[in-house]
């Protein structure tokens, strides 16, 4: 072997195999490839492409989580207590329930007759 001279052989379980010579190469670099060769499953690296095609892409964006937040929140100080309470767009099935209740309630209280005797 030549000096500086260093050869990574990376035989697979799928019969393929590959071998990587480094000169005069560093331990760091000889480590970064050493985890690139262990990571991989020993099939060649093919290029995937989509087989899709369309005269009229989506003019939508990209949905992130910060998207429909208030620009107040942008300015605000953290950690901000009206920030934090979560605030439904619909009521719950739970609050559905009790809001049911509490008008049949009201509807009951209207019908009755007081009678004095």
């Amino acid at each position: 072997m030549f000096k500086g001279y260093n050869l990574v052989t990376a035989p697979f379980p799928n019969c393929h195999g590959e071998v990587e010579p480094h000169f005069d190469s560093c331990r760091l670099e000889v480590n970064k490839w050493v985890n690139y060769l262990r990571t991989r499953s020993g099939f060649p690296i093919v290029k995937f492409e989509e087989m899709q095609h369309t005269e009229s892409p989506s003019i939508q964006g990209f949905w992130n989580p910060f998207l429909n937040t208030p620009t107040a929140f942008n300015v605000a100080e953290f950690p901000d207590d009206e920030a934090g309470i979560y605030q439904a767009d619909k009521l719950s099935a739970t609050e559905m329930v009790l809001k049911m209740a509490e008008d049949c309630r009201q509807q009951d209280l209207k019908n009755v007759v007081v009678t004095e005797g």
